[in-house]
């Protein structure tokens, strides 16, 4: 069972503390929208009744109300199979971590709070009109008949051969041991019956979970996963690393023309950002021309002649790349292809380790790092790319630590944070509900238009400002970056607002489509009751403008 996460006190208000320790109960069972209004409600009760609010007390107190909660409803969520409600003391103790006795003790000095104040109990009843968390149904996108091209279209995916690295995680709770589940994983590899091959890499065990690559289908996956989670209670995660015929580092068409840009440059070193800039506005003076004949005989064995390699095989690009390496051991762009091609997410670690040693650098790493000239001199760029190639990796394997830290000195060796390091942070500081990190990141960037941020802003205002002008401007902003997570948070109909505003076919399919991508990691965070109740209230205003 998912434990409720300890908030650090970057809140001064308690009820925040309170609200986010009480729906983080209810988030866990699928019932937020069903039960959590009367938690709510004993808050203000609490509140009414003159109590003195003390932080100490918000993790007994949310846990006392939520057992008052499950008291009075406690048929009503046995109708849903929740059988684990039949024993509600040990499951909150559990659930928060304290002893029972201090939440039937603190649920005694609520009911008195209560009747003090002659509060209705009814405002604890389970609501039956409850909309849920999610986006109403979209006839453009929802209600669309399955085509003979939708469905050749899913069995040409299914059919997909890609690499993969999967994790499964383990409690005190899994069925089955670690040493278990390798051997159920091999016997099931083992038991392949389709025509395509599988290659499973070295399976790693780790404290929590045991993870490895694979080479396989994706039908196999969803199949295998179907077996896991049926047959031996477990669930394995996976992320698509790439096709088995494309690398895993292809650089971007802006980065290699630039790249191609660069090796028309005197690539001697800068003093300093100032030289730098007098140097980049004489060359973008000079004609394609006069800048190629800067240059006329450019290195067969550099940064962009490995570039090239992408486009070749991955049996010729790793031979021209070693090829390219007897001649000029310091092409990073190289080192990169390979790694790029390595099944083995932690062989493909253990090689970004080293295309980012500084020791292998062949101009100076201190002075660069002095004189921040990272990505400004562009030289200095395919060392950069693999520093946040190493820190996704990182990523995709789980290691968010490392991850982040590794974000974190990309940022500080290029503040600009051309790469968009910040953005990388900011989705997996969501995955781990880290809050405080949160809104410490969407204060340094309070203008980022990326929707993890503009989102975030809105809780970082609340957490601060309360119901205000501040938070309003923030979730109309919000709103103005994604109109279908606004309206999925509001719980409106985003088919209000289709006609009133103004975008093409082709951007509101790419809202709808970061909707469904975004979504389960940015809902979440406007589990706070008040937040969500506040929030709707301003959309719902905003569609009266705008409507009017």
């Amino acid at each position: 069972m998912s434990k409720v996460v300890k908030l650090s006190d970057f809140s001064e208000k308690p009820e925040n503390m309170y609200l986010e320790y009480m729906t983080a109960f209810w988030y866990e069972y699928d019932l937020y929208w069903e039960l959590s209004n009367g938690g709510f409600a004993l808050w203000c009760a609490y509140e009414d009744a003159g109590n003195k609010v003390l932080k100490s007390e918000m993790l007994a107190l949310a846990a006392a109300a939520n057992l008052m909660i499950i008291e009075y409803n406690k048929n009503r969520i046995l109708e849903e199979g929740l059988t684990k409600f039949n024993d509600h003391i040990s499951l909150l103790s559990d659930f928060y971590e304290i002893n029972p006795s201090e939440i039937t003790k603190m649920a005694v000095k609520l009911e008195v709070s209560i009747l003090k104040i002659g509060f209705d109990q009814a405002e604890l009843e389970w609501d039956d009109d409850a909309e849920g968390n999610e986006l109403c149904e979209d006839d453009d996108y929802d209600d669309e008949e399955l085509t003979p091209e939708m469905l050749q279209s899913a069995e040409e995916i299914m059919n997909k051969t890609c690499n993969l690295h999967v994790t499964i995680d383990f409690d005190r709770d899994t069925p089955i041991t670690k040493e278990q589940c390798i051997q159920v994983i091999t016997d099931l590899i083992k038991d392949n019956d389709t025509n395509v091959p599988l290659k499973l890499y070295t399976i790693c065990v780790n404290d929590s979970d045991i993870s490895f690559s694979i080479d396989c289908q994706l039908g196999f996956m969803v199949l295998f996963i179907e077996i896991m989670k049926n047959q031996y209670q477990v669930t394995p995660e996976f992320v698509v690393i790439r096709d088995l015929d494309e690398n895993a580092f292809i650089p971007d068409l802006h980065y290699s023309s630039f790249m191609q840009y660069y090796r028309d440059m005197l690539t001697t070193e800068f003093e300093g950002e100032e030289d730098l800039t007098k140097y980049m506005e004489q060359f973008t003076s000079l004609s394609a021309q006069e800048r190629r004949d800067q240059n006329p005989n450019p290195r067969e064995d550099d940064e962009y002649a490995a570039i090239q390699l992408y486009d070749l095989t991955q049996e010729e690009g790793i031979a021209k790349a070693k090829l390219i390496l007897t001649t000029n051991a310091h092409n990073l762009e190289a080192q990169i292809l390979i790694a790029g091609w390595e099944g083995d997410l932690e062989k493909r670690i253990d090689l970004l380790a080293l295309v980012t040693n500084v020791n292998i650098l062949d101009y100076d790493y201190k002075r660069i790092q002095i004189d921040k000239m990272w990505w400004k001199a562009s030289y200095t760029r395919p060392f950069m790319r693999a520093k946040y190639l190493l820190a996704k990796t990182y990523e995709l394997g789980g290691y968010f630590d490392d991850a982040l830290d590794g974000y974190k000195e990309i940022i500080d060796m290029n503040p600009d944070d051309n790469l968009g390091a910040r953005i990388e942070m900011m989705r997996i500081l969501y995955k781990i509900d880290d809050k405080k990190a949160i809104i410490s990141l969407v204060n340094k960037y309070p203008n980022e238009v990326d929707e993890y941020f503009s989102f975030a802003g809105v809780y970082a205002a609340f957490m601060k400002y309360g119901k205000s002008s501040k938070t309003e401007k923030k979730i109309i902003f919000s709103f103005q970056t994604n109109y279908y997570l606004a309206c999925a948070i509001a719980k409106i109909d985003p088919g209000n607002f289709t006609d009133l505003i103004s975008s093409s076919v082709d951007d509101d399919e790419v809202l709808f489509n970061h909707y469904e991508k975004y979504g389960a990691d940015i809902l979440p965070l406007f589990k706070n009751v008040e937040l969500a109740k506040y929030y709707r209230k301003v959309v719902k205003e905003l569609l009266d403008r705008i409507g009017n």
